[in-house]
């Protein structure tokens, strides 16, 4: 058997602190992963709460008038009491909804916001315009990126087509489906 002299005070002390180091660094460990796993849940609850928003604002603004006119005009002001809630809890939370509709594609692509779901063939990039977002984009408190837009975009008619239209419905008043004159 082989005999051991006795620990110095001192390597008792560094004995005992690196233990003390070392628990701290696993209850940390601990603490990161959970937070980690919280972050999740909250990007993934801030992204469906934003897309079912987008996708009811969406489908009040299609479909308001159509519903009222069918006499449902209580259940559209339910659906736009229920939008506008969702839409105050979701700026609460600091969660920020960007729909890009009808900003200059190289606006948007810029700011890598969004991923191009359709596009017409063009050479000119700096024609086309976002038509509309299928999805907003959501950025989280901070100016994290939690999900892109998803857009459609259109080329941009040319000014001279535009004033050419507006000179038209000037002389002519304006256009109804069919071409009906009003």
């Amino acid at each position: 058997m082989e005999l051991r002299a006795p620990d110095t005070p001192h390597s008792i002390i560094h004995q005992l602190l690196a233990a003390q180091n070392q628990e701290r660094r696993e209850h940390l460990d601990a603490a990161r992963r959970v937070a980690d796993v919280h972050r999740a849940r909250y990007r993934m609850l801030a992204v469906g709460a934003a897309n079912a928003l987008h996708d009811l604002r969406g489908f009040l603004a299609a479909n308001e008038r159509a519903l009222r006119g069918a006499g449902l005009s209580a259940e559209v002001d339910g659906l736009a009491a229920v939008a506008r809630r969702f839409d105050r809890d979701v700026g609460r939370a600091e969660v920020e909804l960007v729909d890009p509709s009808g900003r200059a594609y190289p606006e948007v692509e810029g700011e890598e916001l969004a991923e191009v779901v359709h596009a017409p063939d063009t050479a000119d990039e700096s024609r086309l315009i976002v038509l509309r977002a299928i999805r907003p984009a959501v950025k989280l408190p901070g100016g994290e990126l939690a999900q892109r837009a998803q857009i459609l975009l259109v080329e941009r008619e040319s000014e001279q087509h535009e004033q050419h239209e507006q000179h038209e419905q000037h002389e002519t008043g304006p256009r109804r489906e069919g071409g009906n004159k009003a």
